[in-house]
């Protein structure tokens, strides 16, 4: 890459610079026309004395051919639509996903503005910029006219001579071609004027020939260059009067083309009423009512096969304007950026963790276990799904309350985030194997709970952990309540844990100890069946024997 030189300086093309851009190209492409070459150091200099700055010619030029493509992008969106609408808020189209996805699939590349628009004053510049007329306040002007031409009139009698060879007749060819050759001023009124000749009603415009009553020398032979000339003017004229023919023609058949009237499908309706197959003024008569309003529903009530079809799909129809639930203006993703840069006890509170360790934690999620946003979805608020349900114990409903996401969305990302934790479909390699492993892997260290106690040492020595279970309360349905119900009369999941952080397979010579609910078997320790065994039963009475003291030094453990 080329060094910078020390008289430019780096441009940011926000809004306001290409504005002044646009202004600088309209007014030099006014004084000097569309038609000549843009003399792109001239605009350099302009452009430097407008913004401050000065930009490379090389850089103008590029950003030049680069607006008047995504103008063109821009047009295509808006082509033949009406109702489109302007979100200042949010800077960009209002319109639903079937728009942005019936657009999307003729021009993938107009994605980008799916999320971000162009400012409608920006708009206004290329418009002038690039289009093909702009609004002077007088006239329809193109932006390459010279305005020194704008309503001149041109006298065809003076430019002509008194020479041998011209008729009356080609004296009115002269004058159609000489307006022809006037285009380049007309450019604005052209086709105006143009459809009002075909159609045989002239309306004279800004640029006129006119005729004066001096005198031009005929002769009864007609000249080959005037033949040509109106023999191509006749052509053309017959042409356009066969493109106005089609036009018309294709108006008039579509006047015919009617349809499914209302009538019609109300003599179904009725029919359908004598057979009882619906009620007259209810939910479901009333929503056909509704539906015929719609041509083409018509069009697909008539046609269908059977009544049975036909009642079926009113009652389908009724879904499409179900309410939408999740209306609030606060999203989940503009809740997530509050937090995260409020206060930071919000976000412990919210998240029980900072707003640095949670961003460290969707890094690594992303980074290392492959977690991936979505196009709705950030990571950072599919990791706030997961965290918020777990910190706070909140249900699918609450959840889904807070984020304005659907539940099916939160179920979904739920076990998106939990997949990129367990990695269970990976063999079990996802963060919790990274971090809940244990700390000596070797179990060389004896732990020192009993490393430092009498009742223990060195009994126990070899101990490595223990393995118990223990009931955790869980949100059942109804149904199914009876059999998850415990002594404590709730629903609860009975769950295998261990109190330490080694749990992998005991190694030869290590054991876990394991209550009596378990095989006593290599590496893993019971105590003696049929004895005294929990603290509460030797209060009274101290064990009697070898047995009894093993199993109140195990159940202490």
């Amino acid at each position: 890459m080329a060094p910078k030189k020390d008289n430019e300086d780096s441009i940011t093309w926000y809004n306001d610079n290409i504005i002044k851009f646009c202004d600088v190209c309209i007014n030099y492409i006014t004084k000097n026309g569309r038609g000549q070459l843009m003399r792109w150091r001239e605009i350099e200099d302009l452009f430097k004395e407008r913004v401050g700055k000065r930009c490379p010619f090389k850089s103008l030029k590029n950003k030049f051919d680069s607006m008047k493509k995504d103008w063109r992008l821009w047009k295509f969106l808006k082509t033949g639509e009406t109702g489109l609408g302007w979100n200042a808020t949010t800077g960009k189209l209002d319109c639903s996903d079937e728009w942005w996805e019936r657009k999307l699939k003729e021009k993938p590349e107009a994605k980008k503005y799916r999320h971000k628009g162009v400012f409608p004053l920006v708009e206004e510049k290329w418009d002038q910029l690039f289009g093909d007329a702009v609004a002077t306040g007088v006239g329809c002007v193109a932006p390459s006219l010279n305005p020194e031409y704008v309503d001149k009139v041109i006298n065809v009698e003076e430019q002509i001579e008194d020479v041998d060879g011209w008729s009356e007749d080609a004296y009115h060819e002269y004058s159609q071609y000489s307006r022809l050759e006037s285009l380049d001023h007309q450019e604005g009124t052209f086709w105006q004027n143009f459809t009002q000749e075909v159609s045989g009603n002239p309306n004279p415009t800004n640029s006129v020939v006119t005729k004066t009553n001096k005198s031009v020398k005929r002769r009864k032979r007609e000249s080959g260059g005037s033949a040509l000339m109106r023999e191509h003017i006749h052509g053309s004229q017959e042409r356009h009067s066969e493109i106005l023919d089609v036009i018309k023609q294709n108006r008039n058949s579509k006047k015919d083309d009617v349809g499914i009237s209302i009538v019609q499908a109300m003599d179904i309706m009725n029919r359908m009423a004598a057979n009882s197959d619906v009620d007259i003024g209810g939910d479901i008569w009333c929503r056909a009512m509704q539906l015929f309003r719609n041509p083409t529903d018509r069009e697909l009530f008539y046609n269908m096969p059977s009544d049975d079809a036909r009642l079926a799909w009113i009652k389908f129809a009724e879904t499409r304007n179900i309410k939408p639930c999740m209306t609030s203006e606060q999203t989940g993703e503009a809740w997530m950026k509050e937090i995260l840069n409020g206060h930071p006890n919000r976000c412990i509170g919210a998240f029980r963790m900072s707003a640095s360790m949670f961003t460290k934690l969707c890094e690594d999620l992303k980074n290392n276990y492959g977690l991936t946003s979505s196009d709705r979805m950030s990571i950072k608020e599919k990791v706030g799904i997961f965290v918020y349900t777990l910190a706070l114990g909140l249900s699918n409903r609450d959840v889904s309350e807070r984020f304005q996401r659907s539940g099916e969305t939160i179920s979904r990302v739920f076990h998106e985030v939990l997949e990129s934790i367990c990695g269970r479909s990976k063999g079990y390699v996802g963060l919790a194997r990274e971090y809940i492993r244990p700390k000596d892997a070797t179990f060389q260290c004896i732990p020192p709970h009993i490393e430092n106690d009498s009742r223990y040492m060195p009994y126990f020595k070899d101990c490595i952990g223990c393995i118990d279970g223990t009931h955790i309360d869980a949100s059942i349905r109804v149904a199914d309540q009876m059999r998850y119900r415990g002594r404590k009369g709730v629903p609860t999941f009975n769950v295998m844990a261990t109190p330490s952080m080694n749990f992998p397979k005991p190694p030869e010579g290590k054991y876990y100890v394991v209550d009596k609910g378990y095989p006593d078997r290599r590496g893993y320790l019971a105590p003696y069946p049929r004895l005294r065994y929990h603290q509460s039963q030797f209060e009274h009475v101290l064990p009697t024997n070898a047995q009894e003291a093993f199993n109140r030094a195990h159940s202490s453990l």
